[in-house]
């Protein structure tokens, strides 16, 4: 597998990309996309996007998006998500929205 990630105080960026074997040859690629934006002191504006794909050769067979919007301040974070799922080059999907509530110490 190859990676490459990049950080820095704003922004954080990861990208995976793998080989398997199982049925079949496949590949695996993950990328993350993480934003911060300070509106005060102690409260940031965040967008979050990661998404998984896993790809052999009749196409892709299983796809994964989520996305978040959102205000962090101190160890607690609220905001909006979104989730979407691809089976079968798309013949297949799920949709769904919510709130998330995140808590985590810094």
């Amino acid at each position: 597998s190859l990676q490459y990630n990049y950080q820095n105080k704003r922004l954080f960026f990861l990208t995976n990309l793998g080989w398997y074997y199982q049925n079949g040859s496949a590949m695996e690629h993950f990328i993350l996309a993480q934003y911060t934006l300070p509106l005060t002191s102690k409260t940031d504006l965040y967008f979050r996007g990661q998404s998984t794909l896993d790809i052999n050769a009749e196409g892709i067979f299983r796809g994964v998006q989520q996305l978040r919007i959102g205000i962090d301040k101190g160890d607690f974070g609220i905001g909006l998500a979104g989730g979407f799922d691809q089976w079968n080059n798309a013949e297949t999907s799920v949709t769904n929205f919510g709130v998330y509530i995140k808590y985590f110490k810094k």
